[in-house]
């Protein structure tokens, strides 16, 4: 935030705008989350293993959460916060809007979600290889959302934190 007080940028110019959030971004979002979370798991994924041999992500924390009640509403409120608000306004507002502001003109707009996600993709790295490349997908999805619906950052923030919400209720269930 001290950088954007710095450069006289606002939380606003960078995609986060609270007179911007609508219904819409929740029906869009919810459903989009949803779909998204099945897709990647239920057919993705699968089909990809069957290709190439990729170690599955790292969820170790899972035998913790399989029926932790506080541990699962702690990890929802977190993944809220954190994969929600902070990860889509860090990644997909600021880093991205900086990436338009120094990248050649031409292509700027596919290069900037290229390189965005492809850094939200490395800092899940400790997901292993099908986390990372489960982040780069759905972050994708998430930030053609926002750009979709004329860079409101609310259609991201809503469908990530659908979509970890599924992951984490699933892991909760013993879906795993």
């Amino acid at each position: 935030f001290l950088y954007l007080k710095f450069r006289k940028e606002t939380i606003g110019s960078n995609g986060f705008r609270l007179p911007d959030f609508r219904f819409h971004a929740i029906l869009i979002g919810t459903v989009t989350g949803i779909i998204l979370f099945f897709f990647l798991n239920n057919l993705f994924f699968p089909l990809l293993k069957q290709l190439i041999p990729l170690p599955p992500a790292d969820i170790s924390f899972a035998q913790q959460l399989k029926g932790n009640t506080g541990f699962y509403l702690f990890l929802l409120l977190m993944g809220w916060l954190v994969g929600g608000f902070y990860e889509e306004f860090v990644f997909h507002g600021f880093i991205f809007t900086q990436l338009e502001k120094i990248l050649p003109a031409g292509k700027v707009v596919v290069m900037s979600v290229l390189l965005t996600n492809l850094v939200f993709a490395l800092y899940h790295f400790q997901l292993g290889y099908e986390g990372v490349l489960n982040a780069f997908l759905a972050g994708t999805v998430y930030h053609l959302l926002i750009l979709r619906f004329k860079r409101n950052l609310w259609y991201g923030i809503i469908c990530h934190a659908v979509f970890d919400t599924v992951a984490l209720t699933m892991l909760y269930l013993g879906f795993t």
